[in-house]
């Protein structure tokens, strides 16, 4: 879609309109192509009709992470997938993702959490944590009662 959106200007913002994404750093030339690519998507002032994101960090995620994440819990984000690929720094997922109404699947790969004052996940039926880092002693995991894990 994103091809058909270059080669013609009335499919130019056809492709904000796809219920899925996977994005990965590994798909671009560099660090700035791949955060120039997810900061148009995810702009807070386009509309999306975004249900299930992947992905894919590369090292640099601090720069984007949290207005990326902001933005699809904004827009009610059903399915989230995100994994930090490498470097030894795991990105801290934002507070937004806390209190997404919306959220059904969440994994999460390679990051930090931090502990909020206040969860809500109420629709959350999946929760699959890896390699996850803890930014305080009390894990996130005794705010949540009721989750499947897998």
């Amino acid at each position: 879609m994103v091809k058909t959106s270059v080669l013609s200007s009335r499919w130019r913002s056809l492709w904000l309109w796809v219920p899925r994404l996977e994005l990965s750093w590994c798909h671009f030339f560099n660090f700035i192509a791949f955060r120039s690519f997810g900061n148009m998507f995810f702009d807070s002032n386009r509309v999306s009709n975004i249900h299930k994101l992947k992905l894919r960090l590369d090292a640099n995620g601090e720069y984007y992470l949290k207005s990326w994440i902001d933005s699809v819990v904004k827009r009610k984000i059903q399915r989230l997938h995100v994994r930090q690929a490498r470097g030894i720094h795991f990105c801290e997922m934002p507070l937004s993702l806390y209190v997404c109404e919306t959220l059904v699947s969440l994994k999460l790969h390679k990051l930090t959490l931090v502990n909020p004052e206040f969860v809500s996940l109420p629709c959350l039926k999946i929760l699959h944590l890896k390699n996850i880092v803890y930014a305080t002693e009390r894990p996130l995991l005794r705010d949540l009662s009721h989750p499947v894990m897998s």
